[in-house]
C-alpha cells in the first residue's frame, strides 16, 4: 500500500530496502508492485474505513451489507436509492456486494438512458423482466416515465405490451406515467398559447453547453409553468427536451450535494462534485460553495476553493457571492476565500458592501 499514488512513496522504498516481498501476491493474486502500477486494483477508502476503532455500528444500511441481505440492497438500488449505500464500507465478507450493486446500478442508468435516447435496441436488451422494467431514478421514475416524459411512442408500446402493469407504477411524488402523459398534453392536438419572450429566452440558450443560468432566473422569476409549456410545444425537440432532462438531473444532484454539506460528509460531496453542479443554483439562487458557507463547513469551502477556484464568484439571485455571507461570519472561511482567489471588491444587487 505504502507504494501506492496518495501514499508516502518513502515508506515504499523503506520496506524494498528491508528486504520486504514487493512481488508477493495477495489472496486476490497480485502483488505490491500490481496496486502500485494500477492502484485502482484497490479501494484503499474501504481500507481505511475498516481500520477505524472503534468500529461505528452504523444505521439500518450498514446492518443490510454486514448482513449480506442482498435481497432489500438490490431492492433498495431498484428503487431508485443507491446513493444510500454508494459510499459505505462493505466489510471483506461483503466486499462482492459493492461490485454487484455498483454493476446493477449502472444497468439501471442504461435503462433510463436508452428510454431518453429512444434506443428501443438497447431497451429490449437490458429489459428482460418486470423488475428491470420498472426500475426507478433518483425521482422515482421508471423506464415508462421517461418514454412518456419524451414521447418516445415505441419505447412506450414495447413497455405496455410487455409489462402492462408498470402502468401504475408512481414515482416519488406518487405520479404515474398516465399522469405524466395528462400534464404534458401528448395525447392533444391543441397547442397552449405560449410566452413568446420565454420562448425567445429559452432558444437563445446553447443546448451543448450545459449551463443552466437562464433556466434558474426563469425559475426564480416564478416561470415555470411556461417553460413547461413551452417544453411541450416542442416535444419534438430532442436537443431542447434532453436539455431541460439534463436541468432536472442536476437539480437532484444538486440536493444531494446539499445533504451532504448539512452531514458534513466531504467524502460523498467529493464523488459528485464536477464543473456543471459547482456552477449549480437552486431556485434561491445557491450554490454548493454558499451553501457550505451558510453551514460554516469550513473543510468543504476549503476543498471547493481549492479545486475550483474559477468559480467562487458566482452570484445568487441578490447578487451575492459566497464571500458575500463569509464576511460577517466569526470564523476562518472569509480568509479561505480571499486567499483562493475571491473577488471582495463587488457590491451586490442592493448596494451592499463586504466587510471583515
Amino acid at each position: 500500500m505504502c507504494g501506492m499514488p496518495g501514499t508516502d512513496s518513502l515508506c515504499f522504498d523503506i520496506l524494498v530496502d528491508n528486504k520486504a516481498g514487493e512481488h508477493q501476491v495477495d489472496l486476490e493474486g497480485y502483488s505490491a508492485e500490481n496496486y502500485r502500477r494500477m492502484p485502482r486494483l484497490i479501494d484503499l477508502r474501504q481500507i481505511q474505513g475498516l481500520n477505524r476503532y472503534p468500529m461505528d455500528l452504523g444505521d439500518q444500511y450498514d446492518k443490510m451489507i454486514y448482513d449480506r441481505d442482498i435481497n432489500s440492497l438490490q431492492n433498495l438500488v431498484m428503487n431508485g436509492d443507491y446513493d444510500k449505500i454508494e459510499h459505505r464500507i462493505f466489510p471483506p465478507h461483503s466486499r462482492d456486494l459493492a461490485r454487484i450493486l455498483a454493476n446493477l446500478n449502472m444497468r439501471i442508468k442504461a435503462i433510463h438512458q436508452a428510454a431518453v435516447d429512444d434506443d428501443l435496441p438497447t431497451m429490449k436488451q437490458l429489459v428482460d423482466s418486470y423488475e428491470m422494467a420498472t426500475c426507478r431514478d433518483a425521482e422515482g421514475r421508471t423506464p415508462l416515465h421517461l418514454g412518456v416524459l419524451f414521447n418516445r411512442e415505441e419505447i412506450c408500446r414495447y413497455l405496455l405490451l410487455l409489462y402492462p402493469n408498470c402502468v401504475d407504477m408512481p414515482d416519488k411524488e406518487n405520479r404515474t406515467p398516465l399522469q405524466y402523459a395528462n400534464a404534458l398534453s401528448i395525447f392533444s392536438d391543441e397547442d397552449e398559447e405560449v410566452d413568446k419572450e420565454i420562448e425567445a429566452r429559452i432558444f437563445s440558450i446553447d443546448f451543448e453547453l450545459r449551463t443552466y443560468k437562464e433556466l434558474e432566473e426563469l425559475q426564480y422569476q416564478g416561470k415555470a409553468d411556461q417553460v413547461w409549456k413551452i417544453v411541450k410545444k416542442h416535444l419534438g425537440n430532442d436537443r431542447l427536451v434532453k436539455y431541460i432532462h439534463a436541468y432536472r438531473q442536476v437539480q437532484t444532484k444538486l440536493n444531494n450535494a446539499f445533504t451532504a454539506i448539512e452531514e458534513n460528509d466531504l467524502t460523498k460531496l467529493k464523488s459528485m462534485l464536477d464543473v456543471e453542479l459547482i456552477q449549480s443554483r437552486d431556485p434561491k439562487g445557491l450554490t454548493v460553495l454558499h451553501v457550505a458557507v451558510l453551514k460554516e463547513r469550513h473543510e468543504i469551502v476549503e476543498y471547493i476553493a481549492q479545486s475550483f477556484p474559477k468559480y467562487l464568484n458566482i452570484v445568487d439571485h441578490a447578487g451575492r457571492s459566497a464571500a458575500h455571507y463569509s464576511a460577517s461570519a466569526k470564523n476562518a472561511i472569509y480568509d479561505t476565500l480571499v486567499d483562493a482567489g475571491a473577488d471582495v471588491t463587488f457590491p451586490d444587487k442592493v448596494i451592499s458592501v463586504f466587510f471583515n
